[in-house]
This record gives C-alpha cells, sequence and structure tokens, in this order.
C-alpha cells in the first residue's frame, strides 16, 4: 500500500546542507517505492504545512540539534502523526552523549546475558564549574583525573565531530575546552581510543530488528575528524568492515564482526530506541567500544545507511518502505511538547 510521507528537513550551517541532501535522496526511494512525498521545512510554518498536508507519516532528515535532540519528534507526537525513528523522549536521553555511560552501566546491572558493549570512560565539566573555578583551576582538575594522553574532547551534544579535539598533551587542554564551550555548555573528557572504527546501522523492521553489516571507517590521514566526515575524498568506507581490519583469520573475524552487531543492538535497546538508529564504535581489539548513538543517520550519497543495506543484500528503497509501513501500523502516540 503506498502511503503519503511528509520529509522533513532543516538545520543551520553545514547540517542543512547535508538535510537537504538526505531528504532528496529518501524522496527518490519513497517515490520509486510507491509513496507520494511532500517536503517540509523547519520553518514557524512547519504545524500547520502539518495539519494542512496530512501525511500518513513523516521522515525525520535533519542531522544535528533539530533533527536528533527530540524537538521535531515532539512536534510530531503533538500534531498526532507517526514517524520513522525514536520517541523525542529517547531521542533527547541519547542526544547528551555523557549519557552512554550511565544508560549502558544501567543496563549492564540489569541483563542476565552476556554484555557485550564497553565505552570510553570519562567524565563531564560544566561550562559555569569551569568559570566558577577559575579557568587554571579547573585545568588542573582535569590534569588530575587524565590516565594519560592522548584524550579527545568533545561537547555532550553535537553532531558530525564538530568541536571534537584530540588532545595530545597539557597544552591543547584549554583551547580545546574553549572551543567545546562555544558550543555547548558541557565538555566530556574521555580516554583516546585507537582500533577500527565502525558505524553500525539497527533497522527495526515488521519481521524484527536488523543489524546491518558494520561499516568500516578509514580516514586517508589522522582521524575521522570533522573535515573528513564533510569531504568523502579524506575517507575511505568499506561495507562490510575488511575481515583482515579485525583478525588475520576468516573465522575469527566473523566472530569480532558478530560481537560488534550484538553490542550495537545491547546500546539499541539500552536507550529504548525504536525503527531506526546508528551506533558509532571502534574495536579496541578486545572489545566493541561505543562512542555515540545517532537518532537521524545522514542518508547522503556517501553516508554509511545506504552502504550497509547493500552490504545486507537489500536495497535503501526497500528498507524505508518497510519502516514507513512499520511506522502507519503502530500510529501516533501524542504527548505535549
Amino acid at each position: 500500500m503506498a502511503y503519503k510521507v511528509a520529509i522533513i528537513v532543516g538545520g543551520g550551517a553545514t547540517e542543512r546542507e547535508f538535510s537537504i541532501k538526505s531528504g532528496a535522496n529518501v524522496s527518490q526511494a519513497l517515490q520509486l517505492m510507491g509513496h507520494s512525498v511532500v517536503m517540509l521545512d523547519t520553518t514557524a510554518d512547519l504545524i500547520p504545512s502539518l495539519c494542512q498536508e496530512a501525511p500518513d507519516c513523516a521522515y525525520i532528515a535533519i542531522p544535528g540539534k533539530q533533527g536528533e535532540s527530540g524537538a521535531v519528534q515532539a512536534v510530531l507526537e503533538f500534531v498526532g502523526i507517526p514517524f520513522i525513528g525514536p520517541t523525542s523522549a529517547a531521542c533527547e536521553h541519547a542526544w547528551n552523549k555523557f549519557n552512554l555511560e550511565s544508560t549502558m552501566g544501567a543496563a549492564h546491572s540489569a541483563a542476565d546475558s552476556l554484555k557485550h558493549a564497553a565505552w570510553p570512560k570519562g567524565f563531564c565539566l560544566s561550562k559555569r564549574v569551569f568559570e566558577d573555578l577559575g579557568a587554571r583551576s579547573a585545568l588542573d582538575v582535569i590534569e588530575r583525573n587524565i590516565e594519560s594522553y592522548p584524550v579527545v574532547v568533545k561537547p555532550s551534544r553535537g553532531v558530525g565531530a564538530q568541536s571534537v579535539h584530540k588532545v595530545e598533551s597539557p597544552d591543547q587542554l584549554f583551547p580545546a575546552c574553549a572551543d567545546v564551550f562555544a558550543l555547548d555548555d558541557k565538555v566530556i573528557i574521555q580516554q583516546w581510543i585507537t582500533g577500527v572504527e565502525v558505524s553500525v546501522s539497527v533497522v527495526e523492521l515488521p519481521e524484527g530488528t536488523l543489524v546491518l553489516p558494520p561499516v568500516e571507517i578509514v580516514p586517508k590521514k589522522g582521524w575521522y575528524d570533522r573535515a573528513s566526515r564533510v569531504d568523502s575524498s579524506l575517507v575511505d568506507y568499506y561495507a562490510p568492515v575488511r575481515s583482515a581490519s579485525l583478525f588475520p583469520e576468516e573465522g575469527g573475524a566473523q566472530a569480532i564482526q558478530s560481537e560488534i552487531k550484538r553490542a550495537a543492538l545491547e546500546v539499541f535497546h539500552a536507550f529504548g530506541l525504536r525503527d531506526l538508529a546508528r551506533i558509532d564504535m571502534i574495536w579496541n581489539g578486545k572489545k566493541p567500544c561505543v562512542l555515540e548513538v545517532n537518532v537521524a543517520p545522514n542518508v547522503t550519497d556517501i553516508s554509511m545507511l545506504p552502504a550497509a543495506c547493500r552490504a545486507a543484500g537489500r536495497t535503501f528503497p526497500e528498507v524505508l518502505d518497510k519502516l514507513v509501513k512499520h511506522a502507519v501500523a503502530r500510529g501516533a502516540n501524542a504527548t505535549s511538547v
């Protein structure tokens, strides 16, 4: 059955550019499967437009704060339109990267089964504490809590590695924190993790939850920073992850890939997600170490979700078609904004 789908785009600066490209790809895929689409922007006319168009469901094609913090999801819940993706509450929780440690820690404490996911240990410092203590005193506190360099310094809420820094010495710490505080009011400082970087997409289809093959991310120089994420010429993607990157012997590599997929599913359930999410992690040689959760993954030509679909022997339009039908069948759960 065909449905009318609202594709919501928006965001600011670079994120808006990716949003429009993602929205165009989603539109093309849905129309290929026989659905009709309407593109809506996150302006002051969004709610009137949603009411006037009365779509059967919506797809949020917005990376960054607008699409991942739960704001647009809350609007759709309020208007009563089903949408693809986690609830507004789940999005808001996942948007704050510092929730990873407490959420996974609680899930592991409650679970009776084997635990597959690990995560980097670290601490979070607010801008106010940083300023109230004085920069020098705050840096002293940070220094006492760092095991060794390098460390990663990043905002608790951000996208696309914006204001994320690899800090390799004490003299780099203050500039990195200052840059983060220009974007967010909380900074996360964690031990730097080396290994094989992968991104794992999880899709919840009518026939069950499917963990797509991990996509390997290999920057041509340095690490997977902001520049690498916006310029596809600076990075190579392999879907699925190359066996030789994980283990010399094929059987061992497949076992590790299965472990990575189980870790992604563990995170998906721990955060109470649904429909679609991407889990970014690093295989550190012993465990899959989760970096962050993405509830509105890009689907541009250089994005990892379509590549993961192909590696699983499926097409992105086919998967998207099933997600639409799943969302429509579930219906809307209206809550207050």
